[in-house]
């Protein structure tokens, strides 16, 4: 668990008042965690926003998602498993 990725999803960004990332990660005291990699990630669990891109952005973070050892497995494990949702018309 030492070099396991923390990732938190700050969720309900839809709703007015909610917790911004910022204010997640300070209500956490994620800065303390010393040796530790974290990523807070803005969210809504109703609309998809921000699931596709927490992922790809932790996995980015780790050492395996390091540029030179990254992984066309687990991004094609994310593109199959892992749908972004449908884009609103303009």
């Amino acid at each position: 668990m030492k070099e396991a990725l923390l990732l938190v999803f700050a969720n309900k960004q839809d709703i007015p008042g909610a917790m911004t990332p910022q204010e997640v990660q300070e209500r956490l005291k994620l800065s303390q965690l010393k040796d530790k990699i974290w990523y807070v990630v803005p969210s809504c669990a109703t609309t998809g926003e921000g699931l596709f891109e927490g992922l790809v952005s932790g996995y980015a973070l780790t050492e395996e998602g390091s540029p030179m050892n990254q992984s066309n497995a687990l991004q094609g494990w994310l593109s199959n498993n892992v749908k972004t949702p449908p884009q609103k018309a303009r």
